[in-house]
């Protein structure tokens, strides 16, 4: 009974007979001259924003729009984004974020799988559009045809039932898939953020998730619902960590969320201006250290810290864990069910599991969605018909995890191969599927493994038919996944290593030699060079560095190019950008560009 109904008593009366569409409406009667976004020193008022969104929900009615339409949007972090977004809900479509720097035949299975006949976007990122079989509206064109259409608002009624918004994850089979989300399980989780950190006009929200993470959806919607503030953040903006604290700081922000990777870069930073004014700090994406939050409370003991668990297919975040000072246990609590959500941990069998005992987490409730576009299979064997609740449905999300006794969930890790890398779930299959797709690779292997910072890095290992080219491969990976699917550490083998049954021995897969990598090794001589390379080596991980070896060859990505600034800065009192990081990849150019 405990397990069942004490654990999951989490019913609250929110009015999800109606939709965000209708809320935000009511919220902009309230404060019509009350700013809602800030970019860039661009701000917005609740009123503009309705006109302009309005006026491209418009124009997509006139273009045969309507309910559970999917319509793209590829555009960066921006004003045009949000006005995208609600134009697009107010339409009574859903919306399907789209990376502007995704392969471009990712994008157009994502086009070709959803239906999708329009894509917004901007000036800057339409171009990777141009050879798809769509029509493409650019928000921040002055001539943009949308722009002549009625700002009052549209007479239609918002279904809680109608789609939402389809996001894209990693697919084990090499091919992405769609969680479908429904308003109702939208608001419903826009509501429970709003109450659990307290959110009201005060509220200054940090927009700094990619749109195609489901923590985004919050960050750019639930203020908009409180009256409150949302300050938008390129990618530029917060890889430049620095920065990034000084203008968060004195932005006033007061709710922000980053995945704990980026946050030990923030620790390192030894900013005056600090986070004191923060209200909350969530992490999520990624499973949090203790000792990351013991260095969190030492500096910040006032701001307390929100551990946020939840798949997109259950409408983002489905426990919240409210901390004011680092636990004692080794691992850090995912927290209890929230609102209108309840939570299992069950059996190969489907059988509770006691309190203490390992097994899979599984979530029902409004939030769960509607299953995957186009994907029978896998949606029937993911959202399964609720053994214990007759009549409903309940997501499995493949996690694992345990009851505390207090009704508390802990996070286990994974029952297969997906990984979350910077924040981005992936599955290792669909890799190996791209990988296993090139006619030289003949068996092959993706894994994760933990550097000394706690990060984790994909490692490719692969036997093939000739010389082994780490370029071609890559290459060859970049045309079909985006960047952070691609392993930058390589093992080739003359065989690999099995088990008694056959398969590929994991355990036994020998770690990457990154010791030497590139065609010449020449050490490094000058005093800036050698300081470089005590850098790196510390940095990477690796031993041996010519001056020649390039950083993101080496495993380097953008938050350790963050870090790589901040150690430069400490180490030889210069300070150097991430864009200079990226226009000097090699410790000889780097070290002469210093």
């Amino acid at each position: 009974e405990q397990l069942l109904s004490g654990f999951n008593a989490t019913a609250v009366a929110y009015p999800l007979e109606k939709t965000v569409v209708d809320l935000f409406t009511s919220q902009v009667a309230l404060t019509p001259e009350a700013t809602a976004l800030v970019f860039e020193g661009v701000s917005l008022s609740y009123q503009e924003l309705d006109r302009q969104s309005n006026r491209l929900a418009h124009y997509l009615v006139s273009q045969g729009i309507g309910a559970d339409d999917l319509v793209g949007i590829c555009l960066d972090r921006s004003i045009e984004m949000v006005v995208g977004i609600l134009g697009i809900l107010k339409s009574g479509g859903a919306y399907v974020p789209i990376k502007p720097d995704s392969p471009v035949s990712r994008i157009s299975h994502m086009v070709a799988d959803g239906a999708i006949g329009i894509v917004l976007s901007d000036v800057s990122s339409v171009g990777v559009l141009e050879d798809l079989p769509i029509r493409t509206v650019v928000l921040d064109e002055d001539s943009a045809e949308y722009l002549s259409s009625p700002d009052h608002a549209l007479d239609l009624v918002y279904s809680p039932d109608s789609l939402s918004y389809v996001i894209y994850t990693s697919g084990s089979t090499g091919v992405p898939k769609g969680a479908m989300i429904e308003h109702k399980g939208l608001l419903n989780h826009l509501l429970l953020m709003i109450d659990e950190l307290g959110m009201d006009s005060n509220s200054v929200v940090a927009f700094t998730a990619p749109f195609t993470f489901d923590i985004s959806v919050w960050q750019l919607l639930s203020g908009l619902l409180s009256g409150g503030r949302i300050v938008i953040y390129s990618e530029a903006s917060i890889l430049d960590v620095s920065g990034f604290q000084s203008r968060a700081s004195k932005d006033g922000i007061t709710l922000l969320q980053l995945v704990p990777s980026y946050v030990s870069n923030l620790l390192d930073n030894e900013e005056d201006e600090g986070l004191d004014q923060l209200r909350y700090f969530l992490v999520t994406g990624e499973a949090v250290s203790t000792s990351l939050l013991s260095r969190w409370f030492s500096r910040y003991p006032d701001v307390p810290v929100v551990n946020a668990y939840g798949p997109a297919e259950a409408s983002d975040d489905v426990t919240l864990h409210i901390m004011d000072k680092a636990p004692s246990t080794s691992l850090v609590p995912i927290g209890k069910p929230v609102a209108n959500m309840q939570l299992y941990v069950l059996d190969s069998l489907d059988q509770l599991c006691p309190i203490g005992v390992v097994g899979e987490l599984c979530v029902s409730g409004v939030g769960v969605g509607r299953g995957y576009l186009n994907d029978e299979d896998k949606t029937a064997s993911s959202f399964v018909s609720h053994p214990f609740i007759a009549g409903t449905r309940m997501y499995k999300t493949g996690d694992l995890g345990r009851w505390l006794s207090d009704g508390t969930l802990e996070f286990m890790g994974r029952s297969d191969d997906q990984v979350k890398i910077r924040g981005y779930r992936i599955e290792l299959g669909e890799i190996e599927n791209v990988l296993l797709s090139h006619e030289l690779v003949s068996s092959c292997c993706v894994v994760s493994r933990l550097d000394d910072y706690g990060t984790h890095r994909l490692v490719g290992y692969v036997v093939v038919d000739g010389d082994f080219d780490k370029v071609v491969i890559q290459e060859y990976l970049g045309s079909s996944l985006p960047d952070y699917m691609i392993p930058h550490q390589w093992v080739d083998l003359d065989d690999m290593p099995l088990t008694a049954n056959g398969k590929i021995d994991k355990k036994r897969l020998p770690a990457p030699d990154v010791s030497f990598i590139g065609e010449e090794y020449v050490e490094a001589s000058s005093a800036v060079e050698l300081s470089l390379a005590g850098i790196w080596q510390e940095l990477l991980g690796v031993d041996r560095i010519g001056i020649y070896a390039n950083f993101f060859d080496l495993g380097g990505h953008s938050l350790l190019a963050t870090r790589l600034v901040s150690m430069i800065r400490k180490e030889l009192s210069i300070e150097v950008s991430i864009r200079d990081v990226f226009e000097h990849t090699t410790i000889e150019a780097l070290g002469r560009h210093i």
